[in-house]
């Protein structure tokens, strides 16, 4: 019984990422300055409410879905905040925005407005770049700031008439 308390304390820590200090912690979101990279779900319901809908990946991915209407950068979306599940917490790891419907001027006025934001935030943190590329009607940008390993990474997809931006937070 003895070694089994310090073993699960011992656990607890490595799963909580407890002493982890990234830049890439608590950087907010470029469509809603209230809300950030690692944090709670319980603040993401504070902030936005009730998901609309919940999807349960942690069989598989250890992430847990919770899907949203909201207004972002002035146009209805949907958005999905993915949260990392360990033993004692969770943590907003994965953002995917989908704007349906969008015309060609549209996205870019909306990725105008994202590149600006997210620009601002990663100045602030050392190997920011972006990547622009368009072939058979698609255009993909990429926008991350990190090594690599680690990092943040939004990736944004446009097919002529969805929008997609996909944010990955690796700490």
């Amino acid at each position: 019984m003895k070694r089994i308390i310090p073993l699960f304390l011992c656990l607890i820590f490595v799963l909580s990422s407890c002493g982890v200090n990234s830049p890439y912690k608590n950087v907010k979101l470029p469509f809603d300055g209230n809300l950030y990279f690692s944090m709670s779900f319980s603040d993401l319901k504070n902030v936005c409410g009730n998901p609309k809908e919940v999807k349960d990946r942690t069989e598989v991915s250890k992430t847990k879905y919770y899907l949203y209407e909201q207004n972002v950068f002035g146009r209805k979306a949907s958005v999905g905040y993915g949260f990392f599940e360990t033993l004692l917490s969770s943590e907003l790891v994965n953002v995917t925005v989908t704007f349906d419907s969008i015309t060609k001027d549209e996205a870019a006025s909306v990725l105008q407005q994202f590149s600006s934001v997210f620009s601002k935030e990663a100045a602030e943190i050392e190997g920011y770049k972006n990547t622009f590329e368009e072939q058979h009607g698609q255009t993909n940008c990429t926008f991350a700031v990190g090594n690599g390993a680690t990092g943040l990474e939004f990736r944004t997809d446009y097919d002529g008439k969805t929008l997609s931006i996909v944010g990955i937070a690796s700490y």
